[in-house]
């Protein structure tokens, strides 16, 4: 996978799992706090009740004048707020959540539905065997769930550069592994359409999200489907970046989630975009190419909303805002 496809999805991809585990983290916070207020509460309680029972009757009188409420409420329970944690970034609570079984769980079942969706059109023709295609499903998720894990070791903005380069490495080595278990259970015509499937699949999510916003009469045909992700597919194969290391084979790290290098990306996909707008014209017909405009609007923005979070989280600050207006300019 380029880096370019990987980081396009990544944006996209993370902006979710970021938010299903921050609020997880927060219901946990949110319990700990509960649960904290509560012993101290009963801690009073029970110091309150051995006052009373070695206190005076004067003083025991006065002291059962006052209603429990009062006391529990004259001296308010409050969580303490570790110093420094307000703006600190959640990576390693993150990283800590992915090695619990019960998150990994959880994980594995929304991924387990995104490879259905991602998948399926390939899954049909390949027409395998029952046993087969169980098989061939969960070899899919075993390495998505493989790349994530490893995807947290290489995003770790605490990770010296000799340790991303190790989880650089052993995802390459992950990658090789997982696709020779692929060939050898497709056989090679099926390992041959599965990798051109996969080298489409970052414009087959794209146009999967553009079908889902046309209704009626707009609704794409098969011929129409097909030869806008060949297009697609061909422009982003031949774009010309200015982005250093933009178009290149390696997984990216989290030095590259700079304000600079985001708004670079940005501003190239924006590029690409007018590009497939142009090849999409002698593909659609007049009101899907306005839909498909929108579309791609819709879609550069959930790139630039999971990217700014990426940044956020790394640490590596906010990048600056790219213009909506058309850029004529050549990359």
């Amino acid at each position: 996978m380029s880096r370019t496809v990987f980081i396009v999805v990544f944006g996209i991809a993370f902006a979710s799992l970021i938010g299903v585990c921050l609020v997880q983290r927060q219901q946990i916070q949110q319990l700990s706090a509960r649960h904290a207020t509560l012993t101290r509460t009963l801690e009073r309680n029970a110091q309150a009740k051995n006052k009373r029972t070695v206190a005076t009757p004067a003083k025991k009188a006065v002291s059962e004048s006052k209603p429990q409420e009062a006391i529990i409420e004259s001296q308010p329970a409050q969580v303490e707020a570790k110093p420094g944690t307000t703006h600190e970034s959640p990576m390693p609570d993150l990283a800590k959540m992915m090695k619990n079984p019960g998150m990994k769980e959880m994980i594995r079942a929304q991924q387990k539905g995104q490879i259905e969706m991602m998948y399926g059109p390939l899954l049909k023709c390949l027409q395998l065997s029952d046993a087969d295609l169980t098989s061939f499903k969960n070899l899919l998720l075993d390495r998505q769930m493989a790349l994530v894990d490893s995807s947290m070791d290489m995003m770790n903005s605490a990770a010296t550069p000799e340790e991303k380069k190790a989880a650089a490495d052993r995802i390459k080595e992950m990658n090789a592994a997982y696709d020779a278990q692929a060939k050898e259970l497709l056989g090679d015509d099926n390992y041959t359409l599965y990798k051109s499937f996969e080298e489409t699949q970052a414009e087959r999510m794209q146009v999967t999200m553009f079908k889902g916003s046309l209704t009626g009469a707009d609704q794409l045909s098969v011929e129409q489907e097909d030869s806008l992700i060949r297009a697609m597919h061909d422009e982003r194969s031949n774009f010309k970046s200015t982005v250093p290391g933009f178009g290149d084979k390696q997984t990216p790290d989290s030095s590259q989630f700079t304000p600079e290098r985001i708004t670079q990306i940005l501003e190239e996909s924006a590029k690409l975009q007018e590009q497939y707008v142009a090849k999409a014209a002698a593909i659609l017909t007049p009101s899907q190419l306005e839909q498909f405009k929108a579309n791609q609007k819709q879609q550069q923005a959930m790139q630039e909303m999971g990217m700014k979070m990426a940044a956020k989280m790394f640490g590596q600050g906010q990048p600056a805002p790219v213009g909506n207006q058309p850029n004529t300019s050549k990359p």
